[in-house]
């Protein structure tokens, strides 16, 4: 059989009345062109679908016919090759554009051909980003995927079911979203395939993040820590909708300073050391915030004073003392609850004069330790009271009963308004009395001569313009007192008398001697008779009794007028 023409031809062969058919396949002779072939030819492709992959061999006659070719000498760049009896099927996946490859007699061909998804085998609702975060404007987008993963956006009946604050546009096969305030946000989809009759749902549900920081709060400026103690910060990061952020990382600077390490390893805690007001602030992602800090003082520690080195007042004259809280930085503060500890020889009050300052008013002058304190600190500073400016003068007398002619000492001195001592200057102290004259002795005191009698005598003390009168009363004594006092006169009145006695007693005795000297006789003095010895013995005791009788006489009148003349 010599073939004329490529095909597929019957034979048929007769032998009497047996018949036999078979079939011839022509192809022509050898290879010159190539072409690939699909059954059925389509434009586009659809992923899943089968077809048959032929290859159109071109002889150098012209003759053109489809070969058979095995399974390897196909390549393809996308879907699955089978071979079903003699055909090769080529079943498309991905969709796209892919080309398909022959070999023949060693002449290659190809073709390009575009595929598209198939039949939906699952609908979902994908959205645009990973993440949903408030102010970030998102797609939720309804998608279809066949067998092979082919995805593609696809028209469904879409429906919100959670969230109300978001803004949400719904389209054919996607929403379009703009979240807001932090809440959960979720939306449904039914999709009716209509080249299979199968209905499609899906959903989507997700939470709201907080969005890009926008914010950071700080305590309120002007916020008060102590020197000894700490300041959480405790920032609050939001976004443009006041949405709260759990944590961002910021940086720290205070004073200029950056404290980013110090305060990040203390957890968000700043510990001051300086009083004083301090620039904090925090910069975050773009983001800055200030406040002002004002650093106090510590628990005080200590106290320390203007007058540490020794403080002298003058009694009744109120004094500012500046009291300052010194904490454990050494830092210092008007102290403004401070006590007195000890003493009332001090009046501490409160001064006008301003925060720290308190005012001491001397009581009793003297030198004194000041204890002063203020919570748990204590102090204490040597005070010296000084008397103040005098106001009055005060004098004193030493006897109590005065005489005339005697003489008797006056003090003299002055108080202030606290009733302090203060010693008066002599040179510069005038001191008149009205009973004599008065001469200084010594410092205070003065020696009155109390020369006018009388129960009105005063003496009259003027110093520093301060003018004191010191009455008393003299009493009058005999002669004036030109004896001095009554018992000093009285004293030389009796020992006259006595001198007067003795003088008289002489004489009388002296008178007697003489008489006896007329009637001398020596023999007669050594012989006496019994007679003349007992008159001779006799004789003294009648001559002493005699003085005694005249002394017994004398004295009781003397003393009687002595009273009458000290009364007149």
């Amino acid at each position: 059989y010599y073939a004329s023409a490529p095909g597929i031809w019957n034979l048929s062969v007769r032998a009497g009345a047996i018949w036999g058919n078979s079939t011839i396949q022509v192809v022509p002779a050898d290879a010159s062109i190539v072409e690939v072939q699909t059954t059925p030819h389509a434009d586009v492709y659809v992923s899943g679908e089968v077809y048959r992959l032929d290859a159109i061999r071109t002889d150098s006659q012209g003759y053109s016919s489809a070969v058979p070719i095995p399974i390897g000498n196909w390549t393809v760049d996308n879907g699955i090759l089978s071979q079903v009896d003699n055909e090769v099927h080529w079943t498309p996946g991905q969709a796209g554009e892919y080309s398909l490859h022959v070999v023949d007699s060693d002449v290659p061909a190809s073709i390009n051909v575009e595929v598209m998804h198939g039949s939906a085998d699952v609908t979902r609702l994908v959205p645009s980003q990973s993440s949903v975060s408030a102010g970030v404007q998102m797609a939720l987008v309804h998608e279809a995927m066949d067998s092979f993963g082919n995805v593609w956006q696809i028209e469904a009946n879409i429906t919100q079911t959670d969230g109300v604050f978001a803004s949400v546009d719904i389209f054919a096969s996607y929403v379009s979203v703009m979240p807001k305030q932090i809440e959960s946000l979720g939306f449904s989809a039914n999709y009716l395939d209509p080249s299979t009759g199968v209905l499609h749902e899906s959903q989507w549900t997700d939470e709201i993040l907080p969005g890009r920081l926008a914010f950071i709060e700080l305590p309120e400026s002007g916020t008060e820590v102590a020197a000894d103690s700490y300041l959480e910060f405790n920032p609050l990061f939001m976004d443009a909708y006041e949405n709260i952020i759990p944590y961002v990382a910021v940086n720290w600077t205070v004073a200029g300073q950056d404290r980013t390490l110090e305060i990040r390893m203390a957890d968000g805690k700043w510990y001051p050391t300086e009083i004083g007001e301090h620039e904090i602030r925090a910069n975050a992602d773009g983001v800055f915030a200030a406040v002002r800090i004002n650093v106090v003082p510590g628990t005080g520690t200590s106290l320390m004073t203007d007058g540490d080195e020794g403080l002298v007042i003058e009694a009744g004259v109120p004094s500012d003392l500046f009291v300052e809280l010194v904490d454990v930085h050494g830092n210092t503060a008007p102290a403004e609850s401070v006590e007195l500890r000890s003493g009332d020889f001090v009046l501490f009050d409160a001064s006008s004069s301003g925060r720290g300052f308190w005012q001491l008013t001397g009581i009793t002058s003297g030198t004194y330790e000041l204890e002063l304190a203020q919570g748990d600190a204590e102090h204490t500073l040597p005070l010296t009271i000084v008397p103040g400016q005098p106001v009055r003068v005060i004098t004193g007398m030493a006897n109590e009963t005065r005489s005339q002619g005697e003489v008797t000492l006056i003090t003299v001195h002055a108080e202030d308004s606290q009733g302090n001592r203060v010693e008066v200057n002599p040179e510069r102290t005038s001191l008149s009395c009205t009973s004599g004259k008065a001469t200084h002795v010594k410092s205070d005191t003065w020696e009155v001569e109390l020369e006018e009698a009388g129960s009105d005598r005063s003496c009259t003390v003027t110093w520093n313009g301060l003018i004191s009168q010191q009455f008393f009363d003299v009493e009058s004594v005999l002669l004036s007192g030109a004896l001095g006092s009554t018992n000093t006169a009285v004293s030389i009145i009796i020992g006259l008398l006595l001198m007067i006695f003795i003088v008289l007693v002489v004489l009388i005795r002296r008178g007697n001697q003489k008489g006896d000297e007329d009637d001398w006789d020596e023999e007669e003095f050594y012989e006496v008779s019994e007679d003349d010895e007992e008159q001779l013995t006799d004789l003294p005791e009648t001559v002493a009794e005699e003085p005694p009788s005249t002394t017994v006489q004398s004295l009781p009148s003397q003393t009687y007028t002595e009273p009458e003349l000290a009364s007149d």
